[in-house]
């Protein structure tokens, strides 16, 4: 999960860096500040590089969607103001219970697939 995490990260930080661009005239400032964010999301990807690999998909979906929404809560939190932040932060708690029961679903299915195949034996 850490692994996704920081590949959400730093795809955020991607995304973000390139932001100034897309709203009209920029100016030197917001060449600095995408420079800099460039080079924070190639750390974050090189440290998500080196971070142990998980083997569920799952856990690096997840991982991801909170490494990626974890600055954007925080980012609409500070902008927007607290109510804001709260009600995104209640959807990313949303997403990532509908995350916990899709694991326990799948958990369960695979019992039921192992404790049939231990009866036919």
């Amino acid at each position: 999960m850490k692994r996704g995490f920081l590949f959400g990260l730093g795809s955020f930080l991607l995304f973000i860096a390139f932001a100034p661009f897309q709203a009209g005239r920029p100016n030197a400032s917001d060449g600095i500040i995408s420079l800099l964010l460039i080079t924070l999301a190639f750390i974050t990807l090189y440290f998500a590089r080196q971070a142990p690999s998980h083997l569920s998909k799952l856990h690096a979906i997840v991982g991801w969607l909170l490494g990626f929404f974890a600055l954007w809560a925080a980012v609409i939190a500070a902008v927007m103001g607290p109510l804001l932040g709260v009600l995104f932060a209640c959807l990313v708690l949303l997403l990532v219970l509908l995350a916990v029961v899709f694991l326990l679903v799948l958990l369960v299915r695979v019992l039921c697939r192992r404790l049939r195949e231990l009866w036919l034996r």
